[in-house]
């Protein structure tokens, strides 16, 4: 069954793709501003301020919970396999979650300010973060090192995971040069 999620203000809002009627409805405890489905459709990661930050099953929505977050969530990514949640905040840490479990399993400091984007690579050990302040930076997830980083704020990656699509905000006039990463095509 194809859904999708709208968030307004303190509610998450499951709607059913066909007929774009709401099936589910979950009262958050406050503003949730971002939304990720996992891989397989069966779960649903919302983030927020003061800070928000839960699982919850797609069937029903009945099954939330909430995470400990300690900042502001401002960006949210899965593992392609579904068992890592990614969280982007606020106070400039990626934070990683096991998601049968619920529980933090490591924490990425190293961006300055707040994490606006994540995406995980195929591997499933690659994480390409964006802050802001500083750019963009590829991170080896298992290992909990930043591989490198380089400017611009990421667009897009191709399905193949080979090309990034990067914009400078900061520049007169905005360019969107593709750029191959070797790191990533192991």
């Amino acid at each position: 069954e194809d859904r999708f999620a709208t968030v307004d203000q303190d509610e998450l809002i499951l709607y059913q793709s066909a007929t774009l009627a709401a099936t589910d409805r979950l009262r958050l405890p406050d503003t949730c501003r971002r939304v990720a489905f996992s891989p397989d459709g069966a779960s649903l990661a919302y983030g927020g301020v003061k800070p928000l930050l839960g699982l919850a099953r797609t069937a029903d929505l009945r099954d939330a919970r909430s995470l400990p977050s300690l900042a502001n969530v401002e960006s949210l990514a899965w593992s392609p396999d579904g068992t890592t949640l990614a969280s982007g905040h606020t106070d400039g840490v990626i934070r990683l979650w096991d998601a049968a479990e619920g529980i933090l399993a490591k924490e990425l400091p190293g961006h300055p300010t707040t994490i606006r984007s994540l995406h995980y690579a195929r591997d499933g050990q690659t994480l390409i973060s964006t802050c802001d302040a500083e750019g963009t930076r590829i991170w080896l997830t298992d290992w909990g090192r930043c591989l490198g980083r380089f400017p611009g704020l990421i667009l897009d990656v191709s399905a193949d995971d080979r090309q990034i699509i990067l914009c400078y905000p900061t520049e007169a006039t905005p360019r969107f040069p593709t750029t191959f990463l070797e790191t990533l095509s192991r």
